[in-house]
């Protein structure tokens, strides 16, 4: 179910000429005043985005300016189905990756289910600090996708469209201050070289926040984030080649995160249980309690990214054409924390020190045959390797020394083949057939010497069939299988049988409708899917001899999920626009066995449980007022709502987060060349942590088993949360020249 860009108070504008040849003819003329529409590329090609068939939620660039739109985080709370983790600081969790969330597909602890791509190339990173203002939109595609984007679509793909180079010179100054020293400045220019036919683009950025929130333990400020990048491209425009050749490098100095810990002692369930537990909405503060010092200066992320990339699309003739996609991303980053987040210090193992260097390359090379045929089709083949090192460092206090803890490293090939058929049965019912063959090959190497190595192959089809009932009205269906490949549990405490993990799999059933109605004054699109998902891959804690507590993922069963999404945008007047987005999502295990789940309920078995880290019921409204001024000014009033229901931490159903509502507010005059806007976020100063981990209280051992019987001390539940940014003011200037 797509959403259409929220309106801008500009009036829709037809198709440049070079993208109508690329767009299906079934568009519905406009009316004077229409919703704008959005070319997207979900199938390898330019689309409209209501004329899809296709559940896709795309925002570009001028709405995401409008609603202020910072990163992958906001980008979750516009889009309906979609929950994302901010852990706090822009690392992501403890082993430097993000969690979002598709349609319940959660993932805990393993790789995530849901890729990310730059202009089609597969990035692995953490998302949360690229740069929005190199970004033309946004496309947040759901279901599985790995007949066409391949590896780790298992639940959908998020791709970032950069934006390309203009035909005339357009220079652009933005800024953002706001409290808490938030200050966000970005230049951009884009224009031609040489003629018609090299074109460049330049954009530098200076980010620096000061941190909203306070560590008791010396009274400074927590979550700062800083960053500074640069990016550019050139692009070369001929009569049958076209080749794009675009970079950039970006680097994040950030301090600790803004993570707390609930201790033991709010517990208050199964309190005779081994660890205890919590049940209920967890009770964040608005401060943490960490032990900086002992970092000794080197607390926080320390990020460097580099990203190269080389598009090429050569015209056959005839309509015939041949595209390659080729990037290159390196990252290395260290995060030092206090890992009891209770400023405990009990054991020197708690002050740690993550460093991990990635390394990945893709290349993609594509045949196309013309769309405007009666069968078109496409074939391609597609080639990935990503090298991961990771290592630890355990601060030794009495020794004034560091212990370094080598947690390995992974080597992933990936070779596929896929291609894809559209029929046009008639001129108003088409279907198409994708499909994918992928080997996936997987080699990790331990300090211990040990080395694990898998192979998965996997065959994933998408079927598609779509009917224009009337020219503003279609209605498709869609079966498709998801393939995640299995992992290793990267750490060399870990026994042997427990290293491996294996592949996850989904088959995915929609139904939905796209309406354009009122002559193009409303779009309303309703989605049900259906999704089957077998060998979901969930944590289980592992106790080493030292007594101390690993984290590990391992495959859990079955798991049935069952959802609706709704969007609707209206166009009242030429100057009020409005619209509603709701998603429900009941996703459920079907067969999953756990052994502290048996510990706490009597029975090990987790069926009908709600799977973790997903809103059941989530909403958004918006409505945006403009009005025009004297003198060529033009004002707006903007107002977004949306509330998520309550996630829970873990598959027993316990803790939660609790529901959030955020209100954000924006007022904004435009003149020409100048916008001034003036806003507010989390008017609502909602406190509602994005997420919550089941973890444990180092800080608030439990008493011996037996009083007198020797036995250690226990250690307790605890439960870790980010803290919510509260309410804050800023403003909002650009400049174009």
């Amino acid at each position: 179910m797509a959403l259409m860009p929220l309106p801008t108070g500009v009036f829709a504008q037809d198709a440049t000429a070079g993208e109508e040849d690329k767009i299906d003819d079934k568009k519905s003329q406009s009316s004077a005043v229409t919703l704008e529409g959005l070319v997207v590329t979900s199938r390898k090609k330019e689309e409209l985005l209501q004329v899809t068939p296709v559940t896709i939620t795309a925002i570009g660039a001028v709405e995401m300016a409008e609603r202020g739109i910072q990163d992958l985080n906001d980008i979750s709370v516009a889009t309906p189905g979609f929950q994302f983790e901010k852990l706090g600081n822009r690392y992501g969790a403890q082993n430097g990756g993000t969690r979002p969330v598709i349609r319940g597909m959660s993932s805990i602890g393993s790789e995530s289910n849901v890729a990310f791509f730059v202009d089609g190339i597969l990035y692995s990173n953490n998302m949360l600090s690229f740069p929005m203002e190199t970004v033309e939109r946004v496309e947040v595609i759901k279901g599985p996708q790995s007949a066409l984007f391949g590896r780790s679509t298992f639940a959908g793909a998020i791709n970032y469209i950069t934006k390309r180079p203009t035909d005339t010179v357009q220079n652009e100054l933005s800024a953002r201050i706001a409290q808490y020293n938030d200050y966000d400045v970005n230049f951009m220019s884009r224009g031609p070289l040489a003629g018609n036919h090299l074109f460049y683009t330049a954009h530098a950025r200076y980010y620096d926040f000061g941190g909203e929130h306070v560590n008791r333990f010396d009274g400074k400020k927590v979550g700062q984030e800083h960053s500074v990048g640069l990016n550019g491209s050139l692009e070369y425009r001929g009569e049958r080649l076209n080749a794009t050749f675009s970079g950039g490098f970006n680097k994040d100095d950030d301090g600790l995160a803004a993570t707390g810990l609930q201790d033991r002692f709010h517990n208050n369930c199964f309190l005779d249980r081994y660890r205890q537990y919590y049940c209920g909405d967890i009770k964040p503060e608005d401060t943490v309690n960490v032990n900086r010092a002992a970092l000794l200066g080197q607390e926080g992320l320390r990020r460097e990214t580099t990203r190269l990339m080389a598009g090429l699309e050569y015209d056959l003739g005839n309509g015939y054409s041949l595209s390659s996609n080729t990037g290159f991303f390196n990252t290395a980053e260290k995060y030092g924390y206090d890992s009891d987040y209770l400023n405990a210090n009990r054991t020197t193992t708690n002050m740690r020190r993550e460093i991990r260097d990635r390394r990945e390359w893709s290349t993609e090379l594509r045949l196309e045959s013309p769309s405007s045929e009666r069968l078109s089709w496409l074939a391609g083949v597609f080639y990935y390797h990503r090298d991961l090192e990771a290592s630890r460092q355990h601060a030794q206090f009495t020794a004034g020394k560091t212990k370094d803890v080598d947690l390995g490293r992974t080597y992933v090939k990936n070779h596929a083949v896929f291609g894809a058929l559209n029929y046009k049965i008639s001129d108003t019912l088409t279907s198409s057939v994708e499909l994918r063959y992928a080997q996936d090959k997987l080699s990790f190497g331990d300090e211990l010497g040990r080395v694990y190595k898998a192979t998965n192959d996997s065959v994933t089809p998408r079927f598609t069939l779509d009917w224009f009932v009337t020219p503003e009205s279609m209605l498709y269906a869609v079966v498709a299988k998801g393939n995640k490949p299995g992992g290793v549990n990267a750490d060399p405490r870990l026994p042997p049988d427990k290293i491996s993990v294996g592949e996850e799999k989904n088959w995915t059933y929609e139904l939905g409708v796209k309406n354009t109605l009122f002559d193009g004054r409303m779009n309303m699109n309703l989605a049900f899917y259906s999704i089957d998902w077998t060998d979901q891959q969930l944590t289980d804690s592992y106790t080493h001899t030292d007594n101390s507590s690993i984290t590990y993922s391992i495959n859990v069963g079955k798991t049935k999920i069952q959802g609706l999404e709704y969007v609707m945008d209206l166009a009242l007047t030429e100057n009020l626009f409005t619209g509603f987005t709701y998603s429900y999502i009941d996703a459920r295990f079907k067969k999953f066995d756990d052994d502290e789940g048996a510990a706490l309920f009597g029975d090990p078995s987790m069926a009908g449980r709600r799977t973790p880290n997903t809103s059941k019921n989530e909403y958004t409204l918006y409505a945006r007022y403009n009005h025009k001024l004297s003198n060529g000014w033009n004002s707006y009033l903007r107002a977004d709502f949306a509330y998520g229901e309550g996630k829970f931490d873990q598959a027993y159903n316990l803790a939660s987060t609790g529901d959030s509502r955020q209100l954000n507010l924006r007022f904004g005059i435009e003149a020409g060349k100048t916008d001034v806007s003036l806003y507010v976020r989390n008017l609502t100063n909602d406190d509602a942590p994005t997420s919550v981990v089941r973890y444990l209280d180092n800080a608030h051992p439990l008493p011996p088993i037996a009083p007198g019987s020797g036995l250690v001390n226990r250690v307790a539940r605890g439960f870790n949360y980010p803290l919510r940014d509260g309410r804050r003011f800023g403003l909002n200037l650009r400049y174009r020249f």
